[in-house]
C-alpha cells in the first residue's frame, strides 16, 4: 500500500520499481495473481524508462506462455520493450538476445 502511495506522487527509481516488482512476483499464485503483476509492469514501464524493468518485463511473460493468450502477449511485451529501449548503448542487446531466444525456442517447439 505504501509503494501505491508514493508512486502516485513520486517516479520511483529502477531499483525501487524492481524491489516492488520482484516482491509481487514471489507473492503470486494464480492467473489473477499474474494479471495484477502485468499490470505493474504497465505502470513501472510508463513511470521509468529503463533495459532492466522491461527485460523483467519479457522475462516474466514468458512464464505466462501457457496461458490464453500468452504467445502474443511474449511478443507484445518484447517489440514493445525493443521500440522503447532496443537501442540503449549498454543494455539494449539483452533484451534483442532474450527475444531472440524466445523465438527460438518456439521455432524448435514446432518441429
Amino acid at each position: 500500500m505504501a509503494r501505491q502511495k508514493m508512486s502516485e506522487i513520486f517516479p520511483l527509481t529502477e531499483e525501487l520499481w524492481l524491489e516492488w516488482l520482484h516482491d509481487e512476483i514471489s507473492m503470486a499464485q494464480d492467473g489473477l495473481d499474474r494479471e495484477h503483476v502485468y499490470d505493474l509492469f504497465e505502470k513501472a514501464v510508463k513511470d521509468y524508462i529503463c533495459p532492466n524493468i522491461w527485460l523483467e518485463y519479457g522475462q516474466y511473460s514468458v512464464g505466462g506462455i501457457g496461458q490464453k493468450g500468452g504467445l502474443e502477449k511474449v511478443r507484445s511485451v518484447f517489440e514493445r520493450a525493443l521500440s522503447s529501449v532496443g537501442l540503449h548503448m549498454t543494455k539494449g542487446l539483452a533484451l534483442w538476445e532474450a527475444y531472440r531466444e524466445f523465438e527460438s525456442a518456439i521455432v524448435e517447439a514446432a518441429r
